[in-house]
């Protein structure tokens, strides 16, 4: 950091005169066209603790030892042939490192030096500020600027409050907005406004600040409404509401992708996202929707049917598995729930070929009509059995990182949906001329193969693994802790509890140890097929791993239990530490396991209740029962 000290030896020993022209008698000397340096405190820099000053003041004014100034001349000329002030390039270090010591020391003899440009490329000590969050670089800089002052932009057409906007520091946003109101509604050369640059960054603090200092008129209806769209993208639910507030209007508006409404129809959600956990962005997401289609309802119902059909909004939202506004849309227009899409399908067939198993567990909602949807071909001669065959979209496989599970689920499935729909549905052909099972060996031909060779691989490991536990286990059970007394054979330590503890957990390693051998080998010797991963395969597996779990938590307690009856009187705290972290790890694993078991559960174990219907108002059916499938 620079130190007051240079600036003020630098200030006190040359005039302006000296600084215009870029050189002092003690810097430089040029000789055939090449600058060489020859002061005398250059040369001596390194002799006393006094000459430090005279160095790197001498490095101030010629700017040799400053990041940035590697072009410079030594007799302070760029090479693009302008002259640099060495106060400027004080000032951008200053502003870069928050140093305000020397910015009170510079603006003190150079009162407009906080408005002047200070590099090369246009900055300005405000603008560098406020994007590095200085706030009480930006206070000091207030003091002596005017109001207008602070509308200027820097080389790159941005206003300072543009780089608070984008840095998301709303404390010096509001400082400046404070000192000139009209920095809120102040342009940058995109002609973007602060509020629209945090909007596309996703800085909701600081939209939810601006959009306060932000009237009306600042924006068009055009760019009022891409901001919408904007907080949408970002999922901003509740500035979105506030927005809308302002102007209801803009819930009818459209461009190419159709209207607001569309773009939420779009927006996939994360379950583990805390705020959809708790409940508040789905709310909100609830309520927008709400307001969104009250608005376009203001069009009348014709206007609605064909926004609906044309741009495809309920299609969207089932892609996306957006059950708030599918429900919502129903509920308001059921013949919705019917209507195809260009490709000629319904929800249902998006629901079963994207894996959706809350929406897809509606379709029996729809009475009879199920039938006519089930047996209904789209334009590749595809039934909705024929999609549940196809392998899952990228993006809902993201749920499944074993391959061999994730086999299983396609199975599971697939069998759900057969059981759903008619058997005419299960010979039918398509334009290919495959049935939707011919069509699901083809499709998962590569996934099988390699849930083949994981499986294989996997169950050899494991199974080196438990013969390598069964025989230090079997090898350790009479080799007991104190040994015997040679007289009657007996432990040394048969009375002491810890020793109980160790023969149970060495039959506990032991036995579950075999038993994980043999799942194991059984999986080996077993076949491969649809039928295996439909029922046997992944049972033996997870048995086998729970096999492994078991013998693996009790070799840990068996050596838990030794370790303790050895150095338990000598180093007591030693002891502790070392049971309670195994006893960690053995809790990390048993939660890993839960998950791992939890994929291998038959089909009628995965079924959830939901409060979802396509009809009827949730608090109308809140005792009624819904299932369907989820994983």
């Amino acid at each position: 950091m620079y130190s007051p000290k240079w600036v003020e030896f630098n200030d006190n020993n040359s005039s302006e005169s000296q600084n215009d022209h870029g050189a002092l008698h003690s810097v430089a000397q040029v000789s055939d066209g090449a600058a060489t340096e020859t002061n005398d405190v250059v040369g001596n820099q390194d002799q006393t603790q006094t000459h430090e000053v005279a160095h790197v003041s001498e490095a101030a004014v010629t700017g040799t030892n400053i990041p940035g100034n590697q072009d410079r001349t030594p007799n302070g000329i760029n090479r693009r042939g302008n002259r640099l002030s060495n106060r400027h390039e004080a000032m951008y270090r200053a502003a870069l490192e928050g140093d305000c010591v020397a910015a009170e020391m510079l603006l003190g003899k150079h009162p407009n030096l906080g408005s002047d440009v200070i590099s090369e490329e246009g900055d300005r000590a405000l603008h560098v500020a406020a994007s590095m969050k200085h706030k009480d670089f930006v206070l000091i800089l207030l003091e002596r600027m005017t109001p207008s002052e602070l509308e200027m932009v820097d080389g790159r057409g941005y206003t300072a409050c543009c780089y608070a906007a984008m840095s998301g520091s709303i404390e010096i946003a509001d400082l400046m907005i404070e000192e000139n109101p009209t920095l809120a509604a102040a342009r940058d050369r995109e002609n973007k406004t602060p509020l629209q640059k945090a909007a596309l960054r996703g800085n909701t603090n600081m939209v939810s600040y601006l959009l306060k200092s932000t009237k009306i008129e600042h924006l068009s209806k055009d760019e009022w409404f891409d901001l919408l769209l904007v907080t949408i993208r970002r999922k901003m639910y509740g500035l979105t509401l506030e927005i809308l507030g302002s102007d209801e209007q803009l819930a009818t508006m459209r461009n190419d992708e159709g209207t607001a409404l569309h773009l939420l129809a779009r927006q996939r959600f994360f379950v583990y996202d805390w705020q959809m956990i708790n409940g508040v962005m789905r709310e909100d997401m609830r309520l927008l929707a709400k307001k969104l289609l009250a608005g376009i309802e203001t069009l009348g119902n014709d206007c609605v049917i064909e926004l609906m059909k044309n741009h495809s909004i309920l299609h969207d939202a089932a892609e996306e598995g957006n059950m708030e506004l599918i429900t919502l849309l129903t509920h308001a227009y059921p013949n919705l729930a019917c209507h195809t899409n260009n490709k000629g399908h319904t929800i249902f067939h998006i629901a079963a070929n994207y894996r959706h198993f809350h929406l897809f567990g509606l379709i029996n909602e729809i009475g009879t009509r199920k039938d006519l949807i089930a047996t209904s071909k789209d334009e590749d001669g595809n039934n909705i059995l024929h999609l549940a065959a196809e392998l899952a979209p990228p993006n809902r496989r993201w749920f499944m990182p074993m391959t061999t599970f994730h086999m299983r689920v396609q199975v599971l499935w697939f069998h759900k949906v057969k059981a759903t729909v008619p058997p005419l549905c299960w010979e039918m052909r398509n334009k290919d001329g495959h049935t939707p099972a011919e069509l699901f060996c083809k499709r998962h031909e590569s996934l099988l193969e390699e849930s083949k060779i994981w499986i294989r691989d996997t169950s050899a490991s494991c199974m080196l693994i438990s013969t390598l536990i069964f025989s230090v286990v079997f090898a350790s059970t009479f080799a007991v802790p104190g040994g015997y007394n040679q007289e009657t054979g007996i432990p040394v330590l048969y009375k002491m509890n810890w020793l109980t503890c160790f023969l149970i957990s060495e039959a506990l390693a032991m036995f579950s140890s075999a038993f994980c051998i043999v799942c194991f080998l059984r999986i080996m010797m077993l076949g491969y097929g649809e039928i295996g991963f439909w029922n046997y395969l992944p049972i033996w597996f997870v048995w086998g791993i729970n096999g492994l779990t078991f013998s693996v938590f009790g070799a840990i307690s068996a050596f838990v239990s030794a370790y303790f009856l050895v150095y338990a009187k000598e180093r007591r705290a030693l002891v502790e530490s070392v049971i309670l972290f195994l006893y960690v790890v053995i809790i990390v694993v048993a939660c890993i396991q839960i998950y791992v078991f939890r994929m291998s559960l038959p089909e009628h174990w995965l079924q959830k209740q939901t409060r979802h219907t396509l009809f009827k108002r949730p608090h109308a059916v809140t005792s009624k029962r819904h299932w369907c499938w989820i994983l």
